[in-house]
C-alpha cells in the first residue's frame, strides 16, 4: 500500500459492530495512511476493537454504542442483521449524521426508522479486500458519505437499485463454495497418493497463480476460454462439468439463496 495515501482526517467515523469486515474497513482507512480519520469503535468483540486501537493512534474504543454515535459524523453499521433492530432502536442519531450500512438483508425502508432522524442513508457490500484498498464496493444509493468512504478503500460501484444490490450480496456468498471446490480437488489428489499437505500446497499454488489473472481487463468468459485449449484437458474437464449440470446448479443455487435471503430480511 502507498504510504502517501491520505484520507480526509476531518471526518469522524463510528463503527457499530466490530467483526471481520469492520476490521478490514478500519485497516483500510488507517494502515499506511498519512492522515487517517478518527474512528470510534463499539465495544462489541472487545479483543478485536482493542487490538485495532492499539495498532492505530486515531482509533479508540467507546464504552457503549451511544458513545460511538455521539462521536461520529458517519456511522458505519456492521452488526448482524438479526441484531440490528435491538441495537439501533435504542440509539439516538442526529439529523445531520450520515449512516452507511454494510449489512445484508436489512432494506433501506427497514433501516430508516431505526436511525431516524438521520436521513442520509446508504447500503453497501464491501469485501475484506478493502483492508488493502484493493476492492471496489457496491453502493446504493451513492451518497456523498458512502462515496467518500469507499473511494478511500479502493473505489465505488454505483448500483442503481436496491434489488440489484441484494443480488450482489447473494453473489458474495459464493466464497466458501469456491474454497470447497478447491478442497475437493486437493482431496482427490490426496486420495491418489499425495499427502494432504502436499495436495493443499499444490492446489493453492495452482489457483494462486490463476487468481492474479483476475486483475486482467479480460472478461471472465474470455479468461475461461483462454485456458481451455481445443482438445486439451482443461476444455475436457469444463465440458464434463457442463454435461453434469454443475454450472446450471450454481445459477439455481444463487436463485435459491437469493429467495432465502429475502425471507430472512
Amino acid at each position: 500500500m502507498d504510504r502517501d495515501t491520505v484520507t480526509d482526517s476531518r471526518t469522524h467515523y463510528g463503527v457499530l459492530g466490530v467483526g471481520t469486515l469492520a476490521e478490514a474497513i478500519v485497516t483500510g482507512l488507517c494502515e499506511d495512511v498519512a492522515e487517517p480519520p478518527t474512528i470510534a469503535l463499539s465495544p462489541r468483540s472487545a479483543s478485536r476493537s482493542e487490538a485495532l486501537a492499539e495498532r492505530f493512534t486515531t482509533v479508540r474504543v467507546e464504552p457503549d454504542n451511544q458513545a460511538v454515535v455521539d462521536a461520529s459524523d458517519v456511522v458505519i453499521v456492521s452488526v448482524r442483521p438479526q441484531d440490528a433492530t435491538q441495537v439501533l432502536e435504542s440509539l439516538s442519531f442526529r439529523t445531520e449524521q450520515s449512516v452507511v450500512s454494510v449489512m445484508a438483508g436489512l432494506a433501506l425502508d427497514d433501516l430508516v426508522p431505526l436511525v431516524s432522524p438521520a436521513v442520509d442513508l446508504a447500503r453497501s457490500a464491501p469485501m475484506p479486500a478493502v483492508a488493502g484498498r484493493q476492492s471496489t464496493t457496491p453502493v446504493h444509493p451513492r451518497t456523498d458519505a458512502a462515496e467518500a468512504l469507499f473511494v478511500r478503500l479502493g473505489g465505488v460501484l454505483d448500483v442503481p437499485t436496491e434489488a440489484l444490490l441484494e443480488r450482489i450480496f447473494t453473489a458474495s456468498a459464493t466464497v466458501a463454495a469456491h474454497y470447497a471446490y478447491l478442497a475437493t480437488i486437493a482431496g482427490w489428489l490426496a486420495d491418489e497418493g499425495l499427502s494432504s499437505g502436499e495436495a493443499d500446497r499444490y492446489v493453492k499454488g495452482l489457483f494462486g497463480e490463476v487468481a492474479a489473472s483476475l486483475w486482467s481487463p479480460q472478461e471472465l468468459t474470455a479468461l475461461a476460454d483462454s485456458h481451455a485449449t481445443a482438445g486439451g484437458i482443461n476444455e475436457a474437464f469444463r465440458d464434463f462439468l457442463t454435461e453434469a449440470g454443475v454450472y446450471t446448479t450454481v445459477t439455481e443455487s444463487l436463485d435459491r439463496l437469493h429467495a432465502h435471503g429475502r425471507r430472512l430480511g
